[in-house]
């Protein structure tokens, strides 16, 4: 009995350490992949093992998006208090806040000029409005 128990345990942790992990809001553009892990952006090229971490601030970095000419990544983070859209070189840096509405705010992504797609919840009226800028 004893050792059907240690079996059981074995193959549990095995299984308990060889877990893939949770990710979320992946980006892809090209061979480049960015995505939501441990509340942080992380990097890596498609066919590789290990990504890099971009972000290491405690506030959660969410709804990644690349750039069409691949250099900049823009983000949702919470910073200075509210959720605010951010953008950083997609090699790694110093994120730079690029929206200042001071509401909730969602990425929807980049045009073809290179410019921020983002909607904010900050019109007056009935709750769920959301304006496209």
């Amino acid at each position: 009995m004893r050792i059907l128990f240690f079996i059981f345990l074995l193959i549990f942790v095995k299984q308990a350490f060889a877990s893939s992990g949770y990710y979320r809001y992946p980006t892809l553009h090209n061979e480049t992949l960015v995505f939501t892990a441990e509340g942080d952006l992380w990097k890596m090229k498609l066919g590789e093992q290990y990504a890099q971490r971009l972000t290491t601030h405690p506030a959660e970095e969410k709804e990644a998006s690349i750039s069409p000419d691949g250099n900049w990544v823009a983000f949702v983070a919470n910073y200075s208090g509210t959720q605010e859209i951010h953008i950083m070189p997609v090699q790694g840096g110093v994120a730079k806040r690029i929206t200042f509405e001071n509401v909730r705010v969602k990425l929807q992504g980049w045009n073809t000029d290179s410019k921020i797609l983002y909607s904010y919840n900050g019109r007056v009226g009935p709750a769920g409005n959301w304006t496209l800028k």
